[in-house]
């Protein structure tokens, strides 16, 4: 018994080829340094919300929650970085954070970063995501 034989004819390759070089350059540089600190906002978030409250050196009314920020580290074309934690002048946050020989840890940024990690991923693959639909759609 001979096999039988059907030719198939896809269109529209050359416009999926440009549409993958096109995403190729869509998702790199801004929008994934962009994509990248959305997540980082999820766990800064997360950070201000476990914080110490009523420190930093005894004034009242200034607490370490006010004091979490997140800062673009590196952005290339591939990459990107963003830390999150305590401010420059609120070093003692990341003291509170280890703790000393004289004073036990009390942890807030590692249990913030394990608490927001899942809802941060969500949030760099929703950015990402969009762009990819936005390019698939020629927008």
């Amino acid at each position: 018994m001979g096999r039988r034989r059907q030719a198939s004819i896809v269109e529209g390759m050359d416009d999926l080829e440009r549409k993958l070089a096109q995403l190729s350059d869509e998702l790199g540089g801004a929008v994934l340094a962009r994509a990248t600190e959305a997540g980082a906002e999820v766990i800064r978030e997360a950070a201000e919300s476990l914080a110490p409250r009523e420190a930093g050196g005894g004034r009242r009314g200034y607490h370490g929650a006010d004091r979490i920020g997140k800062e673009r580290v590196k952005s290339t074309r591939n990459h990107a970085e963003v830390d999150v934690g305590a401010e420059k002048d609120a070093f003692w946050l990341n003291i509170q954070e280890t703790g000393t020989s004289d004073m036990p840890a009390q942890p807030w940024l590692r249990p913030a970063f394990d608490e927001a990690e899942g809802a941060a991923v969500a949030e760099v693959a929703d950015e990402l995501r969009a762009r990819v639909l936005g390019v698939a759609r020629g927008n």
